[in-house]
Order: structure tokens, then C-alpha cells, then sequence
């Protein structure tokens, strides 16, 4: 016992330590920017980082009480004796996003640390665009109440990377992609940490604070980005031998070296098209994986969670934050929110390696792409309009939305039905096949059969697992989506489907509602046709007290008080022929073949032999088949039908009777005559013969005749069967 604890204790060590480290870290960063100089106001730039304005003022800090207001621009600094710093609008930078070169980089660091001297210089008057002048003496410490909310925000986003990388590294065996995802996720938290940095900074930071920031931050976001970018290559299995991870990990030095020297500018943005890059590659990875795990349902399920994790994060920061950087727009979300984003990634792969869900992701894969796809229509839209056509921003919007509304919607819709929902289970699509097996059904085993029949073809699963004697309310899914359980009929027991279209697919949660559905449905059924068959049973026994008491005590009183004797027999004969249809009609007994067609025999032998025929009997019965009511007085009616035709348009010679049952328990009745040369017109048509079909379909039998020359004389034979019932 106290093996398994301390070995459970050691499981979690990295965690605890984890935590432990990394909250101390925050702590120390927290207590090392309440140490910077507090003015008390937020400074913003323009788009341009033209001009430095406030946007915000602290209740009760040095910047109110000295006189600034929301809105002030902020032209210059005077400080010390009487120097004057101009302001450029570049002191207000605060995210990557907004570097569009590096000389703008190097001339931002200047502003930042020129400004940083001034703040801790002594008191510094603030000159506005409208000439106003506000001096004041920053404040040496400052309350944690006044440090902004995405300070917490991002030290707790940070917290949860590094957990979910310490819980890794405690928890999953150690493996390529488990290295490059605890590698990933020190990137982001990293780069979450110096962002806090930032933003604790009203408008600038200390040198050594700022050149960690410069220092540390491309490597972060290059370790982020490009550890998941080697990831995607090889999980769940390396897409080819090439040594993709050494060629990344070489581009990602160089990009780290060209950022810090400055020796090489990527186009478009020297910071942002990196990560852009990997973006583009880790899409068409994940599109290969996809592909290569076609017939691996449980597989492709994994690849497509962790591309909707990783790619589908990335891709919609970059429609919101990187797209419009591009394109000299403002990012429709800040820094923060981006960074904020990112954490998705990280709590998407945890879940997903919990197997959350993972049955379920076509829905969701489709659900994000079609929402990505609308916002970057959104995008592209507005910013077509702004710089192609000349509109405002306040009427581009409208319009971008116009354009999604109107083009966009409509098609995303007509591609979801034709390409998305045919993939789906469609209840409606299987209700005729459902009334036509269960109609008319009353034995519950062969229900439950039925119904496992049912659900293998509406789900064309690959194999039928097992029949359980659990009883379960609700269908479930099993080996996370592999297979389906789901309750039998009869409420005693559950089946279990396996694979859906033969293996290619999970089951999902839209399968569970539909095999649920279907359940209730034949539920009902069965239950409807056992209250029709109850009330059927009801109007029979009505029918037959009714016949018995009526005619068959108007047939007696007729036996008993007849004046001659023909007409008691004929009365006698009619109550038999009453009895034998009550029987029929109540269908409770049961005849075993063997008498059957001993009654069947004998009554024919006597009709024929009076009649001058003679008969040869031929009789081979393996089993001994137990028939209804309804099939022993069908076979009897056919019998004395045949034994009549024979006797009506026979020749005086030998008669063949045979009567087979085989060891499937299958009836065969067959008659042989010699007749006299008539059409086969006059036997198609004659009405006998039509009762005797009747009579076997009735039952699920058939009928065949034939006329057969022998020895140049007509032979008619009849042979009716009927096969046992499945």
C-alpha cells in the first residue's frame, strides 16, 4: 500500500513541481513591475503609430490628479532642466503586429528607452496636441489592484500551458510527438510571460526588461509554432521518411538568427509570415494525414481533432490578427486575444488526448471550418472595399456582411446539405424499410433479430460484436466511437454494431439519436401489433362462441330430430366441417405432421378406393413437423380438393400420392393421375385449382402442375409445398 502511494506521488512530481515553479516565476514578475514608475493612464497609438493619445485614466493616480484626460494627445515630454523629448508615436507599440520593418523595430526601442529615463528622471510635464501642459511625479510603487486584467489573464493562461505540459511529461510515455508537444507548449508559455511584461508597461519598460523581451520572444513563438508544425508530420504516424524535423528545426534557427541579427526581412511582415508559413504547411500536412488515415476511422478522428486543434486556432488568429496586418489594416482583435486564442490549442490536444469526443468531430470539424471560412469572407470583403473602393470603414462593414449574408450563408448551406448531411444517418431515409420488417411481427425473438439485421444494414456495419444479456436504457458508444451499443427490443438485452460503413467511420452522437429513435419506433410498433392482435383474438373468440352456440346447436337439434336418416349424416357432416373451421379460427391447436397427413391419407384412400382407383403411397418424413391449425386444415381442404379433380377427370388406374418432409422441416405434397386429353386451359382455369393456390398462399406456400406424356398417355401432377417459417 504504501508502494502504490508513493509511486502515485511520484506520478505527480513534475506537476507539483511545475506549478510550483512556474507560480513562483509569476509572483517574482508580479512583484518586479509594481517597481516601475505609475503615471496611472493607458497610452495607445494610431494605426499609423503616428501620434500618443490616452485612452484611459486611473481614478485617483498621478495622470488624474495632475489633470490628463481621455483623449489628450501627447506631443512631447519635458523633464529635467527644461529638456524636451518629442514624441513619435512608436513609445505606444505594444505587440509585434504593429512592426512592420526593422528599422521601425530599432527606432521603437530607442522611444521605449528614452521614455523610460524620463519617467524615472523625477517629475515630467506632459505637452498636448491643444498646448495644454500637465506636469507630474510619477509614483516609485504602485497597488496590484492598478495593474491591468490581461496582466492576470495571461499569467493564469500561462499557468494551464505549463500544466498541460507538465501533465504530459508526468503522464503520457515519452515518445517524439509527447517531446514536441511539452516543446510547443513551453514556446506559448514562454511568450505568454513576456507578454505579461508588456503588458504591465504604461508606456514603456526597463532596458533589461525589454532587451529579455527582444531576446527570448522569436524563439518562443518559433518554438510554439514550429515544434506543433513537426508534430503534425508525424502524428499519429510520420507521413514519409524524410527528416522533416531536422530541415524545420534548421529553418527555425535561421528564422530566430535573420530576426535577432536582422540579417534577412521575410516579406509582407517580418515577424508575423513565419508563423504564417507554418501555418500554410501544417494545412497541407494534416490535409496528407487526413488522407492517409481514410480507412482508419479511430485515426483519422485523432488527426482531424489535433488539425481543428492546432490548425483550426492559428488559422482564425490569422484571419482576425495577421490578415488585415497585412494589408496595413488595424488586427480586427489585439495581441491579448490572440495569445488568448492560442491557449485552445494546448486544451484542445489535452482533450483529445483524453479521447474527448473524438467520435464526434465531423460535426465540429465542419461546424469550425464553415464559421473560419464565413470570417474570413468578412474579412476579405471589408478590406476589398476599403482600399479597392474608397469606403469608409463604417460603411464598408455593412456591406461585408451584405456580401456573406447574400453570397457566402447560401452557399455554405447548399454545401452542407449535399456534401455533409448525406453523411449522416437520415431517419426518414430507412422508415419504409422499418415498416415493411416489422409490420405483422408477434414473436419477440424474432424481433430482436430482425432489428440487429436492421441497424447492421442502416449503419452498414462491418460486424455484429455481441449480444448481451445487460439490459442498457439508451444506446451508448463504446472504444470511443468504434462501436455502438444498443438496446435489444424486448428490453432484456443489448446489441453491440461494430464499424461503421464497413470500418471507415466512428459512430457518433447523431447515430446514438438515431438507433434510439429506431428503438422507440419498433417499440411502438410491437406494442400496437400486440393490442391488434389482442383485439383480434377477442373478435375470434366472439365469432366462435357465436358459431357454436348458434349454428352448432341448430346442426344438433337438425342431427337428432332430422325425419331421415341422409339428412342427420348430412347435418353431422356439417357440424364436423363447423368444429374444424372453429379450430382454424381460434388457431390454439397445434397437429404434428406425421398425423396430419395420416387424417389426409386415410380420408383420400377411402374417397378414392369407393371411387375404383388404386393408390400407391410414397411417404419419407425425416422430422416431425409441428403445424398450426391454419396449416393442417389448409393441407387437409387442398388434399380432399385434389382427391376431388382426381376422381372427377382421372382415368380408373393407378393413383400416386407422396408426402415428403426434409430435415429443414420443409413439406412437399405431391399427386399423380392419368387423364384424359384435355387443354392445359381447362386446369389453369379451373376453380379448383385456383382455392388450392389461395389456400398455400395463405399460408407461405406454392403450387406447380404440370402435364406430363408417358408412354404417350397424359399424367397431371400437382405439388404443393410448404417450406418451414423463418
Amino acid at each position: 500500500m504504501a508502494d502504490t502511494s508513493a509511486r502515485r506521488l511520484s506520478a505527480y512530481a513534475p506537476l507539483v513541481m511545475t506549478l510550483a515553479v512556474w507560480s513562483f516565476v509569476l509572483v517574482g514578475i508580479i512583484f518586479e513591475v509594481l517597481q516601475w514608475p505609475y503615471v496611472g493612464a493607458v497610452f495607445k497609438t494610431d494605426d499609423d503609430a503616428q501620434t500618443v493619445y490616452i485612452s484611459d485614466v486611473r481614478s485617483g493616480a498621478p495622470a488624474e490628479l495632475a489633470g490628463l484626460a481621455v483623449g489628450d494627445e501627447i506631443v512631447a515630454l519635458e523633464y529635467g532642466n527644461g529638456q524636451r523629448y518629442r514624441m513619435t508615436g512608436l513609445e505606444a507599440i505594444k505587440s509585434r503586429g504593429q512592426i512592420r520593418s526593422y528599422d521601425i523595430l530599432n527606432r521603437t526601442t530607442e522611444a521605449k528607452k528614452t521614455v523610460w529615463r524620463i519617467l524615472n528622471s523625477g517629475p515630467v510635464t506632459f505637452e498636448t496636441s491643444t498646448s495644454k501642459r500637465v506636469t507630474l511625479l510619477p509614483d516609485a510603487t504602485r497597488d496590484i489592484a492598478t495593474l491591468p486584467v490581461s496582466v492576470f489573464t495571461l499569467g493564469i493562461q500561462a499557468l494551464i500551458i505549463f500544466m498541460i505540459g507538465g501533465g504530459i511529461f508526468a503522464f503520457a510515455p515519452m515518445s517524439r510527438p509527447v517531446c514536441l508537444l511539452i516543446a510547443s507548449a513551453t514556446g506559448m508559455g514562454i511568450l505568454l510571460l513576456l507578454n505579461m511584461l508588456v503588458a504591465s508597461s504604461e508606456i514603456s519598460m526597463p532596458d533589461a526588461v525589454f532587451r529579455l523581451n527582444s531576446t527570448l520572444g522569436p524563439p518562443a513563438v518559433v518554438l510554439f509554432a514550429y515544434a506543433l508544425l513537426v508534430l503534425l508530420w508525424y502524428f499519429p504516424e510520420p507521413i514519409s521518411r524524410f527528416p522533416f524535423g531536422a530541415a524545420v528545426l534548421a529553418f527555425g534557427l535561421f528564422v530566430c538568427a535573420a530576426q535577432y541579427f536582422q540579417f534577412f526581412e521575410f516579406p509582407l511582415h517580418p515577424y508575423t509570415s513565419p508563423f504564417l508559413l507554418a501555418l500554410i504547411v501544417g494545412t497541407v500536412i494534416g490535409t496528407v494525414s487526413w488522407r492517409r488515415t481514410r480507412h482508419k476511422p479511430l485515426q483519422r478522428a485523432s488527426v482531424m481533432w489535433f488539425v481543428l486543434s492546432v490548425v483550426g486556432v492559428s488559422g482564425c488568429v490569422s484571419i482576425f490578427y495577421t490578415l488585415p496586418v497585412y494589408f496595413d489594416f488595424p488586427p480586427i482583435i489585439n495581441a491579448n486575444v490572440a495569445l488568448f486564442a492560442f491557449t485552445f490549442v494546448f486544451i484542445g490536444i489535452a482533450l483529445g488526448t483524453l479521447k474527448y469526443r473524438l467520435f464526434d468531430i465531423q460535426r465540429i470539424w465542419w461546424k469550425t471550418i464553415t464559421w473560419m471560412v464565413g470570417g474570413l469572407v468578412v474579412v476579405l470583403a471589408d478590406i476589398l472595399l476599403i482600399s479597392q473602393f474608397d469606403f469608409e470603414q463604417n460603411a464598408a462593414l455593412p456591406l461585408a456582411l451584405l456580401i456573406a449574408g447574400w453570397g457566402y450563408f447560401p452557399v455554405r448551406q447548399f454545401l452542407f446539405e449535399y456534401f455533409v448531411r448525406s453523411r449522416y444517418t437520415q431517419i426518414a431515409d430507412h422508415v419504409p424499410q422499418l415498416i415493411d420488417r416489422f409490420s405483422g411481427i408477434d414473436g419477440k425473438d424474432e424481433i430482436d433479430g430482425r432489428f440487429i439485421a436492421f441497424l447492421r444494414d442502416v449503419f452498414r456495419a462491418r460486424d455484429i460484436g455481441s449480444v448481451s444479456r445487460e439490459p442498457i436504457r439508451k444506446a451508448r458508444l463504446e472504444d470511443n466511437g468504434l462501436a455502438l451499443r444498443v438496446p435489444d427490443i424486448s428490453g432484456n438485452g443489448s446489441i453491440r454494431l461494430i464499424g461503421k460503413k464497413g470500418g471507415r467511420e466512428l459512430f457518433s452522437l447523431n447515430d446514438i439519436r438515431v438507433a434510439n429513435s429506431f428503438t422507440r419506433l419498433v417499440r411502438y410498433m410491437g406494442q400496437a401489433s400486440e393490442r391488434e392482435f389482442e383485439k383480434l383474438q377477442s373478435d375470434r373468440a366472439q365469432i366462435v362462441r357465436d358459431l357454436h352456440d348458434d349454428v352448432g346447436g341448430r346442426l344438433l337439434s337438425m342431427i337428432y330430430n332430422a325425419p331421415a336418416a341422409q339428412f342427420s349424416s348430412d347435418a353431422r357432416d356439417t357440424l364436423n366441417a363447423l368444429k374444424e373451421s372453429l379450430v382454424v379460427i381460434e388457431d390454439t391447436q397445434t397437429v404434428s405432421s406425421t398425423v396430419a397427413w395420416q387424417r389426409m391419407k386415410d380420408d383420400a384412400c377411402q374417397r378414392l378406393e369407393e371411387a375404383g382407383f388404386v393408390v400407391g403411397i410414397e411417404e419419407n418424413i425425416l422430422i416431425d413437423r409441428v403445424l398450426s391449425a391454419r396449416e393442417f386444415m389448409n393441407l387437409r381442404r387442398i388434399m380432399q380438393e385434389i382427391t376431388s379433380n382426381i376422381i372427377k377427370y382421372g382415368k380408373h388406374a393407378e393413383i400416386s400420392l407422396s408426402f415428403d418432409v426434409n430435415a429443414h422441416g420443409d413439406i412437399q405434397l405431391c399427386a399423380s393421375n392419368e387423364i384424359g386429353q384435355l387443354s392445359d386451359e381447362t386446369y389453369s382455369t379451373n376453380r379448383g385449382l385456383s382455392n388450392i393456390k389461395t389456400r398455400m398462399t395463405e399460408i407461405g406456400g406454392s403450387v406447380e402442375t404440370a402435364i406430363e406424356n408417358r408412354m404417350d398417355r397424359p399424367f397431371y401432377r400437382i405439388e404443393v409445398s410448404l417450406p418451414l417459417g423463418e
